[in-house]
């Protein structure tokens, strides 16, 4: 919803998906929510009204995200990669069984999510790896304020990204 084609874009990754189902994977980021591209300045809403007019763009933004909110949040490739929007959940290291658990859980596609899983799901989608030039305190996260109590989003480096490896 940033550039001026979206909603081209998303027809064009649709009929990807359409034409080759078992080798596209979409996933959802941040942006693929109606809180975030129905609102601001070059919103999705709104390119779709231009391009629609605004009964049609309207009934096709909601379609879109219809579809987004059935888009999966994470991907396995091979049992060995992990792939997301942008970011790792964040997690201090010290319950496995935790970070384990909501693995289980976007493996499952569960609707059920829990509080804590839901800031791991935030971190997700509003983390993005730091230049090795950024400074972060030990565990590796520096967050930014999105306006989340739980302070879920912001910036990883490199011991947080090798920390969740592990498991």
């Amino acid at each position: 919803d940033d550039g001026p084609q979206s909603l081209e874009c998303v027809f064009y990754l649709f009929a990807l998906k359409c034409l080759a189902p078992t080798k596209v994977t979409l996933l959802r980021g941040n942006h693929e929510d109606r809180a975030v591209n129905g609102t601001g300045s070059r919103n999705f809403r709104d390119q779709c009204r231009a391009g629609l007019g605004p009964t049609d763009g309207d009934k096709m933004w909601e379609l879109c995200n219809d579809v987004f909110a059935q888009l999966p949040l994470a991907a396995e490739i091979d049992g060995r990669i992990f792939c997301t929007h942008s970011g790792i959940p964040r997690w201090n290291g010290t319950a496995p069984d935790s970070l384990n658990a909501f693995i289980e859980t976007l493996r499952r596609g569960d609707d059920a999510i829990d509080d804590a899983h839901r800031a791991m799901i935030r971190s997700m989608l509003y983390s993005n790896p730091a230049d090795s030039s950024s400074e972060h305190p030990a565990d590796g996260y520096h967050f930014d304020d999105y306006g989340f109590s739980d302070h879920s989003g912001g910036l990883f480096n490199e011991a947080a990204l090798n920390t969740f490896c592990q498991f």
